[in-house]
């Protein structure tokens, strides 16, 4: 006999407590991996999320694992942006592309793991960089706002309720009420 489907949302929402999803991506195969996050696609499919909210959600997840993986596991300054390169390019677009095959920074790991609490989606997002200590005014390091860096860490802030910097900033934590009481 099959199980039957849950039909309220306080059953959709019972049976994804505890719903997690974990995995590792490599530096040297960030660019070859297409990025999903299941869990909030489930989360979606049950209701528990909006469509809307699911795209801010997934801008916030986006930016952290591109930031885990140029700013920790690469070690790329966003000021070298606004630097010109050798070759034409920007300085953070030249070490970008040297940087990914190059030991140690293409043999570091990002590790992804995300779970809903039957109230809240949490994401934990940690890179094998040196680390770093975000800026106290609440953005990332982004002091010019015309400039063509530092927007990352505020929109993680924006879309998340909180935001959190363990391991010496090379583990952020962030969390996402979904349930209201």
């Amino acid at each position: 006999m099959a199980a039957e489907e849950p039909t309220t949302e306080s059953e959709k929402i019972g049976q994804l407590k505890g719903a997690s999803q974990e995995f590792l991506i490599r530096s040297q195969d960030f660019q070859r991996v297409t990025l999903t996050f299941e869990l909030l696609d489930r989360l979606e499919d049950a209701g528990v999320v909006s469509q809307e909210e699911k795209k801010r959600i997934w801008v916030a997840f986006n930016e952290a694992v591109t930031n885990a993986h140029e700013h920790g596991n690469l070690e790329l300054l966003s000021t070298w942006r606004d630097e010109p390169g050798e070759n034409g390019s920007d300085r953070f677009s030249e070490a970008k592309a040297l940087r990914k095959d190059l030991p140690p920074f293409a043999d570091r790991r990002i590790w992804i793991f995300g779970e809903f609490d039957g109230e809240s989606l949490i994401v934990k997002i940690r890179d094998e960089g040196p680390g770093f200590v975000p800026d106290s005014s609440g953005g990332g390091t982004r002091k010019d706002p015309a400039a063509s860096h530092g927007r990352g860490l505020r929109l993680i802030r924006h879309f998340m309720d909180s935001v959190e910097f363990q391991d010496g900033g090379r583990m952020l934590e962030m969390r996402k009420r979904l349930v209201s009481e």
